[in-house]
């Protein structure tokens, strides 16, 4: 069947009885010929790195990402590393994709609020760890760290994507990701955007932008590809 990278689906979407639901669903997505699952996390049982696992492991052509997970629940190795093994398991299918959160969810929970800083700065250490750096002495906006190091071999290729909603989010999401999920809403008719976000320090340079559309409670996901470019997690 011929793979459909436009559409996509949040799988597991609202709230779930169950996370098993989740197999039958991405298998179901990829026997239709859908091109991406996209895994959305709650502190419950929608763990996204034992999701996406079990994603990865239950397919072999539909594309994975988060939409989203957020950078400060997790240590920058732990992240880098998920997201590298993931990387490897699905062959070069997944996108780790991140978002700013809840930010009363966040307080109550004592977390810190994530800012566009600290997003822009957490994005520059991930894609320095997948070339192989070794990171000495980083001290920016996403935390102070002596040393971040995975491999000294690797040199891995992953993209990244951003859970965006306002205009600030969306620039954010030209200038350092690969993708971007607007997450807009519409209630009965798919009406995608037709704009593209650009990278203002590399203007030729078009990103990826989903449109997400609720249609009889269910989500689908409008990938729109500028320039009829691939897919950004294929």
């Amino acid at each position: 069947m011929e793979r459909m990278s436009e559409l996509g689906f949040y799988t597991l979407a609202g709230n779930p009885r169950s996370p098993r639901d989740l197999i039958d669903e991405v298998r179901t997505g990829e026997a239709m010929g859908l091109g991406s699952a996209f895994i959305s996390e709650r502190f419950n049982i929608k763990e996204a790195v034992t999701l996406s696992g079990a994603a990865g492991a239950v397919s072999s052509e539909i594309g994975i990402a988060t939409a989203a997970t957020n950078h400060t629940t997790r240590h920058p190795i732990v992240t880098a590393a998920y997201a590298t093994t993931m990387h490897r398991l699905t062959g070069g299918r997944f996108s780790l994709g991140l978002g700013r959160g809840i930010a009363p969810l966040f307080d109550a929970f004592g977390l810190p609020r994530i800012t566009t800083a600290q997003i822009e700065d957490f994005v520059g250490l991930m894609r320095r760890l997948w070339r192989g750096e070794v990171v000495v002495g980083h001290d920016g906006p996403a935390g102070r760290y002596p040393l971040l190091v995975l491999d000294p071999e690797f040199d891995e290729s992953i993209p990244m994507t951003f859970t965006a909603f306002g205009p600030n989010s969306l620039a954010l999401g030209g200038r350092a990701f690969d993708a971007v999920a607007p997450n807009t809403v519409e209630n009965r008719t798919i009406n995608p955007p037709t704009r593209k976000i650009s990278n203002p320090h590399e203007p030729n340079v078009s990103r990826y932008m989903w449109d997400s559309v609720s249609i009889m409670f269910e989500l689908v996901t409008v990938r729109l590809f500028p320039n009829n470019t691939a897919a950004p997690n294929r």
